[in-house]
Protein backbone atom coordinates (compact mmCIF):
# COMPACT_ATOMS: atom_id res chain seq x y z
CA UNK A 1 0.00 0.00 0.00
CA UNK A 2 2.55 2.18 -0.72
CA UNK A 3 3.44 3.71 -3.87
CA UNK A 4 5.71 2.69 -6.64
CA UNK A 5 9.12 3.70 -6.77
CA UNK A 6 12.84 3.85 -8.45
CA UNK A 7 14.89 1.50 -6.01
CA UNK A 8 17.67 2.63 -7.22
CA UNK A 9 18.54 -0.27 -9.54
CA UNK A 10 17.03 0.85 -12.38
CA UNK A 11 15.35 -2.33 -12.99
CA UNK A 12 11.49 -2.78 -14.00
CA UNK A 13 9.17 -4.53 -11.51
CA UNK A 14 5.68 -5.22 -11.58
CA UNK A 15 5.28 -4.57 -7.76
CA UNK A 16 1.23 -2.37 -8.99
CA UNK A 17 0.39 -5.57 -10.34
CA UNK A 18 1.40 -7.68 -7.48
CA UNK A 19 -0.17 -5.02 -4.80
CA UNK A 20 -3.38 -5.36 -6.61
CA UNK A 21 -3.39 -9.33 -6.32
CA UNK A 22 -2.78 -9.11 -2.41
CA UNK A 23 -5.66 -6.63 -2.63
CA UNK A 24 -7.78 -8.53 -4.45
CA UNK A 25 -7.04 -11.46 -1.85
CA UNK A 26 -8.25 -9.70 1.12
CA UNK A 27 -11.24 -8.73 -0.84
CA UNK A 28 -11.54 -12.82 -2.04
CA UNK A 29 -11.34 -13.46 1.70
CA UNK A 30 -14.07 -11.04 3.03
CA UNK A 31 -16.53 -11.04 -0.11
CA UNK A 32 -16.30 -15.19 0.54
CA UNK A 33 -17.43 -14.55 4.44
CA UNK A 34 -19.22 -12.06 4.25
CA UNK A 35 -21.48 -12.33 1.46
CA UNK A 36 -21.60 -16.08 2.41
CA UNK A 37 -20.07 -17.16 -1.15
CA UNK A 38 -20.05 -21.15 -2.29
CA UNK A 39 -16.20 -21.39 -2.93
CA UNK A 40 -14.54 -24.69 -2.30
CA UNK A 41 -12.25 -24.95 0.48
CA UNK A 42 -9.04 -26.11 -2.14
CA UNK A 43 -9.35 -22.91 -3.68
CA UNK A 44 -10.11 -20.70 -0.65
CA UNK A 45 -6.58 -22.44 0.56
CA UNK A 46 -5.15 -22.09 -2.90
CA UNK A 47 -6.32 -18.22 -3.24
CA UNK A 48 -5.25 -17.62 0.46
CA UNK A 49 -1.09 -18.02 -0.48
CA UNK A 50 -1.24 -14.99 -1.66
CA UNK A 51 -2.49 -13.22 1.42
CA UNK A 52 -2.52 -9.86 1.05
CA UNK A 53 -1.57 -8.37 4.44
CA UNK A 54 1.62 -9.79 4.57
CA UNK A 55 2.19 -9.00 0.99
CA UNK A 56 1.96 -5.02 1.74
CA UNK A 57 4.01 -5.42 4.38
CA UNK A 58 6.74 -7.10 2.85
CA UNK A 59 6.17 -4.80 -0.42
CA UNK A 60 6.66 -1.34 2.36
CA UNK A 61 9.49 -2.55 3.62
CA UNK A 62 11.46 -3.13 0.21
CA UNK A 63 10.07 0.03 -1.34
CA UNK A 64 10.46 2.44 2.48
CA UNK A 65 14.15 1.14 2.74
CA UNK A 66 14.91 2.91 -1.08
CA UNK A 67 13.33 5.89 -0.44
CA UNK A 68 15.49 6.11 3.36
CA UNK A 69 18.32 5.58 1.53
CA UNK A 70 17.81 8.44 -0.77
CA UNK A 71 17.13 10.47 2.27
CA UNK A 72 16.42 9.85 5.12
CA UNK A 73 14.75 13.19 6.91
CA UNK A 74 12.23 12.50 9.07
CA UNK A 75 10.37 15.23 8.12
CA UNK A 76 9.99 14.60 4.63
CA UNK A 77 9.38 10.68 5.42
CA UNK A 78 6.63 11.33 7.60
CA UNK A 79 4.78 14.09 4.77
CA UNK A 80 5.53 11.33 2.41
CA UNK A 81 3.84 8.96 4.57
CA UNK A 82 0.94 11.42 5.41
CA UNK A 83 0.11 12.29 1.69
CA UNK A 84 0.35 8.50 0.93
CA UNK A 85 -1.79 6.84 3.37
CA UNK A 86 -4.02 9.54 4.68
CA UNK A 87 -6.14 11.38 1.64
CA UNK A 88 -7.14 8.68 0.06
CA UNK A 89 -8.20 6.95 3.23
CA UNK A 90 -10.46 10.17 4.58
CA UNK A 91 -12.40 10.05 1.44
CA UNK A 92 -13.21 6.86 2.44
CA UNK A 93 -14.01 7.20 5.69
CA UNK A 94 -16.07 10.02 4.63
CA UNK A 95 -18.18 7.57 2.16
CA UNK A 96 -18.32 4.54 4.87
CA UNK A 97 -19.60 7.38 7.32
CA UNK A 98 -22.27 8.71 4.93
CA UNK A 99 -23.44 5.33 3.93
CA UNK A 100 -24.38 4.43 7.76
CA UNK A 101 -26.24 7.71 7.96
CA UNK A 102 -28.16 6.85 4.77
CA UNK A 103 -29.16 3.79 6.29
CA UNK A 104 -29.31 4.29 9.79
CA UNK A 105 -29.67 7.94 10.32
CA UNK A 106 -32.91 8.39 12.73
CA UNK A 107 -31.23 5.50 14.82
CA UNK A 108 -27.47 6.46 15.48
CA UNK A 109 -25.91 7.28 18.64
CA UNK A 110 -24.37 10.61 17.68
CA UNK A 111 -21.63 10.61 20.06
CA UNK A 112 -19.86 7.18 19.49
CA UNK A 113 -20.44 7.68 15.93
CA UNK A 114 -18.55 10.87 16.05
CA UNK A 115 -15.75 9.23 17.92
CA UNK A 116 -15.81 6.48 15.32
CA UNK A 117 -14.79 8.62 12.82
CA UNK A 118 -12.10 9.98 14.23
CA UNK A 119 -11.08 7.09 15.21
CA UNK A 120 -10.61 5.71 11.58
CA UNK A 121 -9.67 9.04 10.57
CA UNK A 122 -6.24 8.43 12.42
CA UNK A 123 -4.35 5.36 13.74
CA UNK A 124 -7.22 3.77 15.85
CA UNK A 125 -9.07 2.31 13.06
CA UNK A 126 -9.34 -1.54 15.04
CA UNK A 127 -12.11 0.00 16.97
CA UNK A 128 -16.30 -0.34 16.79
CA UNK A 129 -18.46 0.97 18.90
CA UNK A 130 -21.58 -1.03 19.92
CA UNK A 131 -23.98 1.22 18.71
CA UNK A 132 -22.32 0.30 15.03
CA UNK A 133 -22.66 -3.40 15.46
CA UNK A 134 -25.71 -3.34 13.64
CA UNK A 135 -24.38 -2.07 10.52
CA UNK A 136 -23.59 -4.60 7.51
CA UNK A 137 -21.19 -7.35 9.06
CA UNK A 138 -20.50 -5.60 12.29
CA UNK A 139 -17.40 -3.87 11.44
CA UNK A 140 -18.35 -0.85 9.52
CA UNK A 141 -14.45 -1.53 7.72
CA UNK A 142 -12.63 -3.49 9.81
CA UNK A 143 -9.82 -4.12 6.83
CA UNK A 144 -8.69 -0.61 7.93
CA UNK A 145 -7.03 -2.21 11.27
CA UNK A 146 -4.24 -2.58 9.22
CA UNK A 147 -3.62 1.32 8.80
CA UNK A 148 -3.05 2.00 12.73
CA UNK A 149 -0.39 -1.02 11.89
CA UNK A 150 1.30 0.48 9.03
CA UNK A 151 1.97 3.99 10.45
CA UNK A 152 3.95 2.47 13.72
CA UNK A 153 6.02 0.21 11.30
CA UNK A 154 7.08 3.26 9.28
CA UNK A 155 8.44 5.04 12.39
CA UNK A 156 9.77 2.05 13.65
CA UNK A 157 11.58 1.16 10.13
CA UNK A 158 12.95 4.93 9.94
CA UNK A 159 14.82 4.18 13.49
CA UNK A 160 16.23 0.56 12.68
CA UNK A 161 17.36 2.21 9.54
CA UNK A 162 20.54 3.43 11.16
CA UNK A 163 20.92 0.42 12.83
CA UNK A 164 20.58 -1.81 10.12
CA UNK A 165 21.83 0.33 7.24
CA UNK A 166 24.97 -1.63 6.04
CA UNK A 167 25.20 -3.53 9.49
CA UNK A 168 26.37 -7.17 9.46
CA UNK A 169 23.98 -10.06 8.52
CA UNK A 170 23.75 -11.34 12.53
CA UNK A 171 22.00 -8.23 13.15
CA UNK A 172 19.23 -8.78 10.19
CA UNK A 173 19.20 -12.12 11.38
CA UNK A 174 18.77 -11.16 15.22
CA UNK A 175 15.95 -8.84 14.28
CA UNK A 176 13.84 -11.18 11.95
CA UNK A 177 14.14 -14.13 14.64
CA UNK A 178 13.04 -12.12 17.16
CA UNK A 179 10.08 -10.82 15.58
CA UNK A 180 9.90 -14.34 13.85
CA UNK A 181 9.31 -15.50 17.12
CA UNK A 182 6.75 -12.63 18.66
CA UNK A 183 4.90 -13.68 15.79
CA UNK A 184 4.81 -17.36 16.58
CA UNK A 185 3.94 -17.00 20.24
CA UNK A 186 1.10 -13.98 19.42
CA UNK A 187 -1.78 -16.42 18.89
CA UNK A 188 -0.93 -18.64 21.67
CA UNK A 189 -1.92 -15.40 23.86
CA UNK A 190 -5.32 -15.56 22.63
CA UNK A 191 -7.16 -16.69 25.61
CA UNK A 192 -4.32 -16.94 28.41
CA UNK A 193 -4.47 -12.98 28.62
CA UNK A 194 -7.74 -10.75 29.17
CA UNK A 195 -9.08 -10.34 25.85
CA UNK A 196 -9.11 -6.42 25.43
CA UNK A 197 -5.27 -6.66 26.19
CA UNK A 198 -4.60 -9.28 23.54
CA UNK A 199 -6.64 -7.37 21.00
CA UNK A 200 -4.64 -4.57 21.40
CA UNK A 201 -1.19 -6.20 21.43
CA UNK A 202 -2.65 -7.45 17.77
CA UNK A 203 -2.64 -4.18 17.03
CA UNK A 204 0.16 -2.96 17.73
CA UNK A 205 3.60 -2.72 15.42
CA UNK A 206 5.09 -6.01 17.77
CA UNK A 207 4.03 -9.02 15.46
CA UNK A 208 4.71 -7.47 12.33
CA UNK A 209 7.98 -5.21 12.09
CA UNK A 210 9.71 -8.61 11.05
CA UNK A 211 8.03 -8.74 7.67
CA UNK A 212 8.91 -5.22 6.94
CA UNK A 213 12.23 -6.04 8.07
CA UNK A 214 12.48 -8.63 5.55
CA UNK A 215 11.40 -6.87 3.07
CA UNK A 216 13.98 -4.20 3.91
CA UNK A 217 16.51 -6.80 4.23
CA UNK A 218 15.86 -7.43 0.09
CA UNK A 219 16.45 -4.19 -0.52
CA UNK A 220 19.59 -3.77 1.29
CA UNK A 221 20.67 -6.67 -0.37
CA UNK A 222 19.47 -6.02 -3.84
CA UNK A 223 21.70 -6.28 -5.91
CA UNK A 224 23.71 -9.47 -4.60
CA UNK A 225 20.50 -11.74 -4.27
CA UNK A 226 17.96 -10.47 -7.49
CA UNK A 227 19.25 -12.55 -10.05
CA UNK A 228 18.82 -15.79 -7.76
CA UNK A 229 15.44 -14.42 -6.86
CA UNK A 230 14.81 -13.58 -10.51
CA UNK A 231 15.80 -17.40 -11.30
CA UNK A 232 14.19 -19.60 -8.47
CA UNK A 233 10.88 -17.26 -7.47
CA UNK A 234 8.25 -19.97 -8.53
CA UNK A 235 10.19 -22.86 -5.73
CA UNK A 236 9.59 -20.45 -3.41
CA UNK A 237 6.50 -19.37 -4.57
CA UNK A 238 5.66 -23.28 -4.86
CA UNK A 239 7.04 -23.78 -1.14
CA UNK A 240 3.93 -20.82 0.13
CA UNK A 241 1.30 -22.67 -1.84
CA UNK A 242 2.40 -25.96 0.36
CA UNK A 243 2.80 -24.46 3.44
CA UNK A 244 -0.85 -22.77 3.02
CA UNK A 245 -2.68 -25.60 1.25
CA UNK A 246 -1.47 -28.10 3.73
CA UNK A 247 -1.98 -26.08 7.08
CA UNK A 248 1.52 -26.69 8.40
CA UNK A 249 2.71 -22.97 9.45
CA UNK A 250 2.52 -21.56 13.02
CA UNK A 251 2.13 -18.26 14.11
CA UNK A 252 0.11 -14.60 12.44
CA UNK A 253 0.01 -15.06 8.78
CA UNK A 254 2.37 -18.16 8.93
CA UNK A 255 5.72 -17.72 9.50
CA UNK A 256 7.05 -19.76 6.83
CA UNK A 257 4.36 -18.61 4.78
CA UNK A 258 6.26 -14.79 5.35
CA UNK A 259 9.62 -16.16 4.93
CA UNK A 260 8.72 -17.90 1.41
CA UNK A 261 6.46 -15.02 0.12
CA UNK A 262 8.77 -12.12 0.47
CA UNK A 263 11.55 -13.97 -2.00
CA UNK A 264 9.08 -15.44 -4.29
CA UNK A 265 6.94 -11.92 -4.72
CA UNK A 266 10.20 -9.69 -4.96
CA UNK A 267 11.81 -12.50 -7.82
CA UNK A 268 8.35 -12.45 -9.85
CA UNK A 269 7.86 -8.82 -9.53
CA UNK A 270 11.74 -8.42 -11.37
CA UNK A 271 11.49 -11.21 -13.39
CA UNK A 272 8.28 -9.91 -15.54
CA UNK A 273 8.60 -6.61 -14.75
CA UNK A 274 6.57 -6.22 -18.42
CA UNK A 275 3.54 -7.47 -16.78
CA UNK A 276 3.42 -4.23 -14.16
CA UNK A 277 0.27 -1.90 -14.79
CA UNK A 278 0.58 1.84 -14.84
CA UNK A 279 -1.41 2.89 -12.27
CA UNK A 280 -2.26 1.51 -8.74
CA UNK A 281 -5.51 1.71 -7.30
CA UNK A 282 -4.57 -1.18 -4.73
CA UNK A 283 -4.81 1.00 -1.94
CA UNK A 284 -7.67 2.46 -2.67
CA UNK A 285 -9.49 -0.55 -3.69
CA UNK A 286 -8.49 -2.01 -0.30
CA UNK A 287 -10.24 0.89 1.74
CA UNK A 288 -13.48 0.86 -0.25
CA UNK A 289 -14.19 -2.42 -0.96
CA UNK A 290 -15.81 -3.57 2.72
CA UNK A 291 -17.63 -0.62 2.47
CA UNK A 292 -19.65 -1.89 -0.84
CA UNK A 293 -19.99 -4.97 0.83
CA UNK A 294 -21.22 -3.52 4.24
CA UNK A 295 -23.96 -1.89 2.14
CA UNK A 296 -24.55 -4.86 -0.03
CA UNK A 297 -25.23 -7.14 2.96
CA UNK A 298 -27.53 -4.45 4.10
CA UNK A 299 -29.57 -4.88 0.72
CA UNK A 300 -29.70 -8.34 1.66
CA UNK A 301 -27.48 -9.40 -1.28
CA UNK A 302 -25.57 -12.55 -0.95
CA UNK A 303 -25.07 -16.40 -1.20
CA UNK A 304 -24.43 -16.02 -5.63
CA UNK A 305 -21.27 -16.01 -6.92
CA UNK A 306 -22.62 -13.07 -9.13
CA UNK A 307 -22.32 -10.81 -6.22
CA UNK A 308 -18.68 -11.27 -5.98
CA UNK A 309 -18.57 -9.32 -9.25
CA UNK A 310 -21.45 -6.96 -8.23
CA UNK A 311 -18.90 -5.95 -5.16
CA UNK A 312 -15.59 -6.20 -7.07
CA UNK A 313 -16.93 -4.14 -10.27
CA UNK A 314 -17.96 -1.22 -7.50
CA UNK A 315 -14.97 -1.21 -5.44
CA UNK A 316 -12.90 -1.11 -8.29
CA UNK A 317 -14.76 1.97 -10.01
CA UNK A 318 -14.70 3.40 -6.39
CA UNK A 319 -10.66 2.91 -6.24
CA UNK A 320 -10.20 4.36 -9.91
CA UNK A 321 -12.26 7.39 -8.88
CA UNK A 322 -10.19 7.99 -5.53
CA UNK A 323 -6.94 7.33 -7.49
CA UNK A 324 -7.52 9.67 -10.43
CA UNK A 325 -8.52 12.94 -8.02
CA UNK A 326 -7.95 12.48 -4.10
CA UNK A 327 -4.85 10.66 -5.32
CA UNK A 328 -3.84 12.36 -7.88
CA UNK A 329 -3.98 15.74 -5.58
CA UNK A 330 -1.79 13.40 -2.91
CA UNK A 331 0.72 12.54 -5.74
CA UNK A 332 1.38 16.05 -6.49
CA UNK A 333 2.18 17.28 -3.35
CA UNK A 334 4.71 14.32 -2.79
CA UNK A 335 6.12 15.56 -6.17
CA UNK A 336 6.92 18.92 -4.55
CA UNK A 337 8.90 17.12 -2.00
CA UNK A 338 12.36 16.75 -2.34
CA UNK A 339 13.31 13.54 -3.82
CA UNK A 340 10.10 12.51 -4.06
CA UNK A 341 9.16 8.78 -4.58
Amino acid sequence: MVTAITTGQNKADCLNLIRFMAAFQVFWGHASEHLELPVPENIFRIVSTLQGVPVFFIISGFLIWASLGKNNDFKVFVKKRILRLYPELWGGVLLCAASIIVLYGSDLEWKSFTAWIFTQSTVLQFWTPDSLRMFGCGTPNGALWTIGVMVQSYIVIYLLYKFLHKGPLIKWAAVVAAGAGINIITPLLDGQIPEILYKLFANTFIPYIWIFVIGAFLQENFEQLIEILKKYWYLFSVGAVLVTYFRIDIGVYGTLKVLLLAPAIIGFAYRYGKLNVKHDISYGFYIYHMIVINVMIEFGMRGRLTDLWIAFGISAILAMASYFSIGKLSRRAKSRLKTAI
